[in-house]
């Protein structure tokens, strides 16, 4: 199964901010290059607007498809 993803690239904030980014977002993931959020339920513009809002920022952002485990 197919389930898309947002993908933000080498991203930038301080410590208590990517912890509360991962309270907002329990699905996140963190990865080597960034950060993968599924869409399941949020929409891309929701997560990008929870980044500003804690202070995270990202050099690049794309949406992906991954291959879900099951």
């Amino acid at each position: 199964m197919r389930a898309p993803v947002l993908c933000l690239f080498l991203p930038e904030a301080e410590p208590a901010a990517l912890g509360l980014l991962q309270q907002l977002l329990p699905a996140m993931r963190r990865t080597p290059l960034g950060l993968e959020v599924p869409l399941g339920e949020v929409a891309p513009e929701e997560i990008l607007a929870l980044c500003l809002r804690v202070g995270l920022t990202a050099r690049a952002t794309r949406i992906v498809e991954r291959i879900s485990s099951g």
